[in-house]
């Protein structure tokens, strides 16, 4: 295995105050059995966002115009904490609505001073404030005619039961969008190459930024199908912790010093996404596109196949110091070389030992820079665990001193991000 690195009526209509705070108990009315409306209580890490629903709620239930006022976003599907925002919609009267649009801003003042609002047209008239606090709060308007069924509602105020038949739309994608991502991800990585070519890394980290978005569409699409659309929206909660772990050290990496590294890990992840496609999106993509330009991308770095060894002795670790840092002892593969040959020999050569080859510990894949050599390497580095021995002769890398550090010293310290898990999983 490598490693890489049902619905309630007017919930909260004439219901005390506080109803709209924190409470531990569970209210004593039915659970509703829709999907697309909830009810529950709101909970104490968003306690600032319900004291101004509360009061921007009360007053805009006076407006002769309002006839409901719900929410979507987190806070409808109860997973709002300390940081989320505020999406309310009020439905109005359609012969109403002009007039109730110049109020808006009366109605959001009930709760704090506004520090900034701005009208925009998203998917209604919306008025988008945030307070003093910091809490960014929308305010959307819609009538019956252009509501539109989304995303889950949680109910605050409908006296005519205006809302008893919404029912929540998912959020899936279908499978041309799914070809037309791919397509456009190995599009990108066209653009990429020119602009890495011209050096104009800016450019082309923003457009492995691009890459990102669109791969983060299809990924959703395997891991959370039903909201493919939502892309990298909470991404993090739906990834299995290895691919978690892949796509984040490819975000970490497109930064202008770290390319190309984010761009072929992204295509290690489109390596291993596109047999778990539909079969369908599987013979529509345009496969020859691709594999063309991974193949040019991929030639930045040149492959390497090495082999390491870790050697614990009495809460101690035998590395090797270089003048930049800390490695394991170990390194690549002569032609013809087996592994353990060339494990043995590195370690003669970078410490003057002989070693006994112990247990196997793990594959990994690393993608790294060489000051030494000038170029990129993209290193399969097989790691053992091994008896350092008597000494054999002297060493032949006069560079490379061998250390005998802490264990607490050397863990997170070493120079290559695969020896540093190395060590780790030795531990485990």
């Amino acid at each position: 295995m490598k490693k890489t690195t049902s619905h309630l009526k007017s919930q909260f209509n004439s219901q005390p105050k506080s109803q709209f705070e924190p409470q531990s108990e569970p209210q004593s009315e039915p659970q509703s059995n829709s999907e697309s409306q909830s009810n529950s209580q709101p909970t104490s890490s968003a306690s600032h966002q319900w004291e101004a629903i509360r009061k921007v709620s009360e007053a805009l239930r006076s407006d002769v115009a309002v006839r409901a006022i719900f929410l979507k976003g987190s806070l409808a599907r109860d997973e709002a904490d300390k940081h989320s925002d505020v999406d309310l919609y009020c439905l109005v009267h359609k012969e109403q609505l002009e007039d109730f649009l110049k109020r808006r801003m009366d109605y959001l003042e009930k709760y704090r001073p506004i520090v900034f609002s701005e009208e925009v047209y998203f998917v209604a008239p919306q008025i988008v404030a945030v307070y003093e606090n910091a809490l960014h709060f929308d305010l959307y308007t819609v009538t019956e005619e252009t509501l539109k069924a989304t995303d889950q509602i949680k109910v605050i105020f409908d006296p005519e039961d205006l809302l008893r038949h919404y029912k929540a739309q998912r959020y899936p994608v279908t499978e041309d969008v799914l070809r037309e991502h791919i397509d456009s991800f190995t599009f990108n990585l066209l653009e990429f190459e020119a602009a890495y070519e011209r050096e104009d890394l800016i450019w082309a980290s923003r457009l492995a930024s691009h890459m990102t978005g669109t791969l983060s569409v299809v990924l959703r699409h395997l891991y959370d199908a039903e909201n493919a659309q939502l892309g990298m929206k909470r991404l993090s909660e739906k990834l299995d912790p290895s691919m978690l772990e892949k796509f984040t050290i490819a975000l970490d990496s497109i930064g202008p010093s770290e390319l190309p590294k984010g761009v072929i890990i992204l295509i290690d992840i489109v390596d291993e996404i596109i047999p778990r496609l539909p079969t369908a999106v599987q013979k529509s993509i345009h496969l020859d596109f691709y594999n063309l330009m991974s193949a040019r991308i991929r030639k930045y770095y040149e492959t390497r196949e090495g082999v390491y060894g870790i050697a614990i002795k009495d809460g101690k670790i035998a590395v090797v110091r270089v003048p930049s840092g800390y490695r394991l002892p170990g390194g690549g593969l002569d032609p013809g070389e087996n592994l353990i040959e060339c494990l043995k020999r590195e370690f003669v050569e970078e410490t003057g030992h002989l070693i006994k080859v112990g247990k196997f510990i793990e594959d990994y894949k690393e993608y790294t820079w060489s000051k030494k050599h000038q170029k990129f390497y993209e290193v399969y580095a097989h790691v053992y665990e091994v008896e350092m021995m008597a000494f054999d002769r002297p060493k032949i890398e006069e560079d490379h001193e061998l250390v005998w550090l802490k264990l607490e010293d050397a863990r997170g310290n070493m120079l290559i991000g695969f020896e540093n898990q190395a060590i780790e999983d030795v531990l485990l």
